[in-house]
């Protein structure tokens, strides 16, 4: 028998320690995600920190942690870091493209993220993402829509040859052919948003066209499409139609409920929204965000005892929800409890400073105005309060109240 060499089994071993590092690794960065989805941008943002750490021009990480600036206010420390992956790899596409989503989300520029939509098509011509992005922006800033229509109709033909090429199959095949039904869905999609379009420039034959298509193709992705398209633009009156149909066709799907609560809410008709939050609920008594919102509406209609306890609901299923933290200190504050109203609020503002700013908040948690109006009132009172003595605090809230 051989004598037993330790060096032979060397490169095994660090074929091993490499797979081991990458699970871990790619783990991290997915807690990371999840963290960043809950609103916990601190934690995500220790997770990419460290990443970077071990390897520094990993630049996925780096424009993940630049879009995650942006989310937590750093704008300037953003623009920074997007500007650092394209000059390290100016032909890397998704660093053009999260610098656009930036620039659309959190800086409402649309000028700016049409450029860096455009360098990612400069870069990847097939980048299907920045093509829609185009349009998207077209529809909300109502500016460059030719250009919009020009940039879709080469994405549109390259999916109808790639379809083509299942002509051959039977029905049954294309039915069950991944790939085919995904194409499909993109372009229903891409026809809906160029339908979309010629609505906007007044081209009534062609958009009718375009939607029949979209529909013959796929008629339930295309009227969410234009549903998501329609909250972007904050349109929630014309999301109503089309996600009745979607709801009348899938009576138990959670995503249209939520969108027309959503809808129902923006638009001031909280008890019918109420009515679609009842349903996922009814559907998923685990969906924290749900119970979250119809927190909201219950607010909004004045109904505090019951807005306090689906906050709390919430904040049991999802401790860390901020919307429902910000919430439940308000609940606190028109029920009279100041001190933990403001102990909470503190709690908010200690994560981010931008809890002091009302506009900030009515537009980060998309408050309906009786919320932000009695938010107003308490960041006001909680300025004062803890450093006031305990005679004062009824005085000073009466004052804040007339």
């Amino acid at each position: 028998m051989d004598e037993f060499d330790i060096r032979n089994i060397i490169p095994i071993i660090a074929i091993i320690g490499l797979i081991l590092f990458s699970w871990l690794y790619n783990r991290q960065l997915n807690a990371a995600y999840k963290l960043t989805q809950n609103h916990d941008y601190a934690g995500a943002l220790k997770i990419y920190n460290r990443a970077l750490w071990i390897t520094p021009r990993n630049l996925t990480v780096v424009v993940a942690r630049a879009y995650l600036h942006g989310l937590m206010g750093k704008f300037d420390d953003a623009q920074r870091e997007f500007q650092r992956a394209i000059q390290r790899d100016p032909k890397q596409d998704n660093s053009y493209y999260w610098y656009g989503e930036f620039y659309v989300y959190m800086l409402n520029d649309f000028v700016a993220a049409r450029k860096q939509f455009l360098e990612t098509l400069r870069v990847n011509p097939m980048h299907e993402k920045a093509r829609q992005r185009l349009g998207h922006i077209a529809v909300q800033s109502k500016q460059n829509i030719a250009e919009a229509v020009e940039e879709l109709t080469p994405a549109i033909e390259e999916i109808k040859l790639q379809l083509e090429k299942h002509d051959h199959f039977s029905p049954y095949l294309r039915s069950t052919d991944s790939d085919y039904q995904n194409e499909k869905r993109d372009l229903s999609q891409l026809y809906t948003l160029r339908a979309m379009l010629y609505q906007q420039l007044e081209q009534s034959a062609q958009a009718e066209a375009d939607f029949q298509t979209a529909h013959q193709l796929d008629k339930n992705h295309s009227l969410s499409y234009q549903c998501a398209i329609y909250f972007l633009d904050k349109n929630y009156a014309a999301a109503l139609e089309p996600l009745s149909i979607l709801i009348e066709a899938e009576p138990d799907d959670q995503t249209y409920h939520n969108l027309r609560a959503a809808s129902l809410y923006h638009l001031g008709d909280y008890q019918q929204a109420i009515a679609d939050w009842d349903k996922l609920v009814q559907l998923d008594k685990q969906n924290a965000s749900a119970y979250n919102d119809r927190g909201e509406g219950y607010f909004a209609l004045g109904q505090y005892e019951n807005a306090a306890a689906d906050f709390e609901k919430a904040l049991t299923l999802m401790p860390n929800l901020r919307n429902a933290k910000a919430g439940r200190a308000l609940t606190h504050y028109v029920m009279g409890d100041i001190d933990q109203a403001c102990a909470i609020w503190q709690n908010l503002i200690d994560h981010d400073k931008r809890y002091r700013d009302i506009d900030w908040v009515g537009k980060n948690l998309e408050w309906a105005e009786p919320l932000t109006n009695e938010t107003r009132k308490l960041i006001d009172v909680c300025e004062n309060w803890s450093n006031l003595p305990l005679d004062q605090h009824a005085t000073l809230l009466q004052d804040k109240q007339n």
